[in-house]
């Protein structure tokens, strides 16, 4: 099954097997290592103990459990990396109307001043110049 295998048919072979698994993890805000990621978002551990895989020579296991490793980071952190990027396009979109929200509310505080400049203004000349009653 694997052994005569050319490099592109085994690489493809083994990355059509890997399951993506633990969503909530792979998308998580924080930091999350790639180990991590790879052993808890992953069927890693459980193609590396596949019996197909363990029956394989040393060398040839080796060689595989490799590509396995590499099939599965991969997979992984394009997942993660589509997640963050379109968690961070929404950041952009809130920050964005955040600052809208925050011009218009600037404005109005300058406008609200004014108003009290003005009002101050009319106050302060009536009590220098009363008008005659």
């Amino acid at each position: 099954m694997l052994g005569g295998a050319d490099q592109k048919a085994l690489f493809d072979y083994w990355h059509d097997r890997v399951r993506l698994t633990n969503l909530n993890r792979l998308g998580a805000r924080e930091h999350v290592t790639t180990q991590e990621l790879r052993h808890e978002c992953t069927n890693y551990d459980e193609l590396r103990r596949l019996k197909a895989v363990q029956e394989l020579d040393e060398l040839e296991r080796c060689r595989v459990i490799a590509i396995i490793k590499y099939e599965c980071t991969a997979k992984v952190l394009q997942r993660r990396t589509g997640l963050l990027r379109d968690y961070a396009r929404q950041c952009e979109e809130q920050a964005l109307d955040h600052r809208q929200k925050e011009r218009g509310l600037l404005a109005l505080i300058t406008k609200l001043k004014d108003i009290l400049k003005s009002l101050r203004k009319n106050r302060l000349s009536s009590r220098v110049f009363p008008s005659p009653s």
